[in-house]
């Protein structure tokens, strides 16, 4: 299950209402590693248009840095991810002869360079859904910081049947975490400590 999904599921297990539901569900989507990840691929795009070229950014930033290519790559796909395949077609299709669609060049380029890297290929990072959604939102006139909020109105309905099927059958969720840290530490009180 996606992070924003749980995060709604969480709530309403709390008996928290819908709208704390939701709002809680969008706070998580926001985050540049899930549903942010659009506004943060069209960012890095328009950062390596600058660049001398892509071949040069990928080495130097992503080679040289150790950065990651936003919108490339999947925690769930191992695969191509099927919604990049429809949405290059038809950021391909709406961006012929567009002015507004120069990023295109780069994506296909840099998407070009990292199927053909071995990093990429032994990890098996494709291109996802956030890649080329942001060049069709952007080709659509959405703006960057817009792309994120139009991706949240599409979840809205998906998270509300899950909180509705939370509610039909809820139980608290609870996740169980595992402590890792040193034990049988000595307590010692606070005005004999020194740092």
């Amino acid at each position: 299950m996606n992070a924003s999904t749980f995060t709604s599921r969480v709530v309403t297990s709390t008996e928290g209402d819908m709208y704390s539901a939701i709002t809680a569900a969008i706070g998580s989507l926001k985050g540049p590693k899930h549903g942010g990840a659009n506004e943060a691929a069209m960012r890095m795009l328009r950062e390596v248009s600058s660049a001398h070229s892509v071949d040069e950014w990928l080495k130097n930033e992503v080679k040289g840095k150790g950065r990651r290519i936003m919108g490339i790559g999947h925690r769930v796909y191992k695969a191509v991810d099927p919604r990049a395949t429809i949405l290059k077609k038809h950021a391909k299709a709406i961006c012929e002869g567009s002015e507004r669609c120069r990023l295109l060049d780069v994506a296909f380029q840099l998407e070009e360079l990292a199927a053909a890297d071995e990093y990429f290929i032994e990890r098996k990072l494709y291109p996802n859904v956030d890649y080329y959604s942001a060049i069709l939102l952007d080709a659509l006139g959405i703006e960057t910081d817009m792309m994120t909020p139009m991706f949240a109105m599409s979840r809205v309905a998906g998270w509300t049947a899950h909180i509705m099927e939370q509610w039909a059958d809820n139980r608290l969720i609870r996740p169980r975490g595992n402590y890792v840290g040193p034990a049988d530490l000595k307590w010692v009180p606070l005005d004999e400590r020194t740092e």
